[in-house]
């Protein structure tokens, strides 16, 4: 917060805060941070991606195939 306030970095995005609550409110009503909740990833296409990884990995346990340990 400290480099937003004194100009240092023009600005950031954040998905994930911590911090006390007057950290919180104060980045906030800065106009250079872009705040979105922690479910920007949840778009229609990685919902998707999600759940074709889920039934690939069933589909090779019940069919006796080895189960990769996959990641998206």
């Amino acid at each position: 917060m400290t480099a937003l306030e004194a100009g240092t970095i023009a600005g950031a995005g954040l998905d994930v805060v911590e911090g006390d609550e007057a950290d919180l409110q104060a980045l906030c009503r800065m106009d250079s941070v872009v705040m979105t909740p922690h479910l920007a990833g949840n778009t229609f296409e990685a919902e998707q991606a999600r759940n074709e990884l889920v039934a690939d990995i069933l589909d090779d346990f019940f069919s006796g195939r080895p189960v990769a340990n996959k990641i998206l």
